[in-house]
C-alpha cells in the first residue's frame, strides 16, 4: 500500500509599494499595502516548487482585509458634498463655508 501526502499552500507576500484608500471595513482612510499571492507545492513536507506570484491585491494594515485594485479610488470622491447656495460651486462635507464667497451651507455669512 502506497501512501502518497500531497498538499499545497497559498500565501500573500506584502510588496514595498503602500498608499492610503478609504476601506470600506473600516469606514476612514487608511494605508495599504499591495500583496502579491503565491502558491507552493509539497510532497511529505517537501517543497516541490512554486506558482509565479500574481497580482493579489491590497491589504488595509489596520484591520487585514484584502481588497482588488479597485478599492483604490480617490476617497475624496466618497466625501459628501455640499453645493454654495450663492455661487452653485460644490465643497466636500468638511469646508464649512464656500472658499470663494464666504457663505455657509445654510446661506448665512461665514
Amino acid at each position: 500500500m502506497t501512501i502518497i501526502w500531497f498538499g499545497w499552500h497559498s500565501q500573500d507576500e506584502p510588496t514595498d509599494h503602500r498608499g492610503k484608500f478609504h476601506c470600506p471595513t473600516c469606514r476612514r482612510s487608511t494605508t495599504y499595502v499591495e500583496c502579491r499571492s503565491s502558491t507552493r507545492y509539497y510532497v511529505w513536507f517537501i517543497p516541490l516548487g512554486s506558482s509565479r506570484p500574481a497580482e493579489a491585491g491590497i491589504r488595509c494594515l489596520e484591520c487585514g482585509d484584502k481588497y482588488g485594485y479597485e478599492a483604490i479610488t480617490d476617497f475624496q470622491d466618497q466625501l459628501e458634498k455640499w453645493k454654495c447656495p450663492k455661487c452653485d460651486r460644490k465643497w466636500p462635507i468638511t469646508n464649512v463655508r464656500c472658499a470663494v464667497c464666504k457663505v455657509r451651507p445654510d446661506g448665512s455669512p461665514g
